[in-house]
């Protein structure tokens, strides 16, 4: 036996609504009833439609918010252009529609690895592409990496303001990022460093001898360039010292 309601009104098939189908009644109340039943389905249709509105326009309004937050005007952003750390010019992509004016000091930064970076004077930016190009005067860490934050910077001093003299048995910790070490020594010198490890994989410096001969003698087991010491004599140019160009490494 069945009694339900459809659009206000109750049907039934068991003489417990005015509406029942028994003894005939079917004659009078089926297409009253088919009737209500179209009518109350149409009304859920009609709500159901205008909640899908709703729920798209809200995505719509989400979405654009998104891609305005990326395009507004700012100082920041980021980059997945392939670069090589080093001096001089370095083009990348960014976000189109940035504030970045010419001679602004920027640096960009690896993502995941913050410390590894390159920092300059912007030469250009246009807004309408995202191409932007630095000069870049500080360095610190090497490699090539495609994951980079562009942030605006006060400006770093160069590796010239980095420069320090050492005397023998100086030893080389994650301190002297990016310093030029130079031996002034009158005698032959040695210097030594913190294990490769302790320096991390974004260390990067220089040793340069001025006067007579350097001998560098990494930390342990590590080796330069696969031997346990390496010479450098006065006048020649600088070594570096980087773990991620394998300058310095620990043996296999």
């Amino acid at each position: 036996m069945t009694n339900f309601a459809v659009n206000g009104n109750h049907y039934s098939d068991d003489g417990s609504s005015d509406n029942d189908m028994n003894n005939g009644g079917f004659r009078d109340h089926l297409l009253p009833m088919l009737s209500d039943v179209v009518t109350d389905t149409s009304a859920k249709v009609v709500v159901a439609t205008t909640q899908v509105g709703l729920a798209t326009a809200q995505a719509n309004i989400a979405t654009a918010a998104a891609a305005a937050a990326v395009a507004s005007p700012g100082t920041s952003a980021t980059s997945v252009t392939p670069l090589t750390l080093g001096l001089g010019i370095q083009n990348l992509f960014i976000q189109p529609n940035k504030t970045i004016p010419v001679g602004a000091w920027y640096v960009v930064a690896n993502t995941p690895t913050p410390q590894i970076q390159m920092a300059g004077s912007v030469k250009s930016y246009d807004s309408a592409t995202g191409a932007l190009q630095l000069s870049v005067t500080v360095v610190k860490g090497a490699g090539t990496f495609s994951a980079w934050t562009v942030s605006l910077s006060a400006p770093i001093p160069s590796l010239a303001s980095y420069v320090t003299s050492v005397n023998t048995g100086y030893n080389i910790t994650a301190a002297d990022q990016n310093n030029l070490l130079k031996y002034t020594g009158a005698a032959p010198g040695t210097l030594t460093a913190d294990s490769v490890v302790a320096l991390g994989n974004g260390f990067s410096g220089w040793i340069k001898a001025t006067r007579s001969s350097l001998t560098f003698d990494p930390n342990g087991a590590d080796q330069v360039n696969g031997a346990l010491t390496c010479r450098r004599y006065s006048g020649k140019p600088a070594m570096r010292l980087s773990p991620v160009e394998i300058r310095m490494y620990l043996p296999a």
